[in-house]
């Protein structure tokens, strides 16, 4: 399917608008889903739940303001989930899964690659102090040879705590996190990279209804350099900073 529409302005080089977009499926029987590309209440009708949508161009006129999308949801825990690399359903039900679907590796371009090259999604979990997270990718190549780490695949988490971001960076194939995070960082891949687990232990409870301020990235290298820098927002590829952060709500 393909469309266009018309915009009230002259030039919308720099706008920000608000949007959504979604997909409903009806097999015959009534509606039984209907697809957005990021978390809410199917409320966009009413001017609630919408993205922010920014229209790029030789000199693109950023926003000075802060803006967090809709939230992302953490869920809390049914079962405890073991951070051992296996993804066992069981130990992650409940928990919400969301894609890793912007490609911020540039401004101009945040197109997806394609999904036998890379297609990722993350969920996380909670319980009283606990942050559980899982990455589970398809990577079709998968690299770890370069001297620094950010031009490795890896995937990257920051978070905004006690009024700072704090970032960890958590290289595929390797079962440590490297950083400022100023809690422990317990982590673990699977023998074959595409599923990654870890838990984050916080020195208080977390409680419901509270916020964090975070954004989470995966780095795509295929041998000849980045390719891509996927995340489940759009933006601008700087993940510690505040405008370019997303929403963790505890539920």
């Amino acid at each position: 399917m393909e469309f266009s529409f018309k915009l009230p302005v002259e030039n919308a080089e720099g706008m920000i608008m608000g949007f959504n977009i979604a997909l409903s499926d009806n097999d015959g029987s009534g509606r039984e889903v209907q697809l957005y590309p990021i978390t809410g209440r199917n409320v966009s009708y009413q001017g609630k739940d919408l993205i922010g949508i920014r229209f790029e161009g030789d000199t693109p006129i950023p926003s000075d303001k802060i803006r967090y999308c809709p939230s992302f949801n953490v869920s809390p825990k049914i079962a405890h989930p073991v951070i051992d690399g296996i993804n066992e359903d069981t130990e992650w039900y409940g928990g919400v899964d969301y894609l890793f679907g912007f490609n911020q590796y540039s401004e101009l371009d945040q197109s997806m690659p394609e999904v036998d090259d890379f297609y990722g999604r993350w969920k996380f979990l909670y319980d009283e102090n606990l942050l559980f997270g899982q990455v589970l990718v398809n990577d079709d190549v998968v690299y770890t040879d370069d001297a620094d780490t950010m031009n490795n695949d890896h995937v990257e988490l920051s978070m905004k705590l006690n009024g700072e971001f704090y970032t960890v960076g958590i290289e595929v194939g390797n079962n440590s996190a490297t950083g400022d995070f100023p809690y422990p960082v317990e982590v673990k891949w699977s023998d074959d990279n595409t599923c990654l687990e870890y838990m984050i232990t916080f020195d208080d409870v977390l409680e419901t209804d509270r916020i964090i301020p975070f954004n989470i990235s995966y780095t795509d290298n295929d041998g000849d350099g980045v390719v891509s820098r996927m995340y489940p927002v759009a933006g601008s590829d700087k993940l510690f900073t505040e405008g370019n952060a997303a929403e963790l709500l505890i539920n």
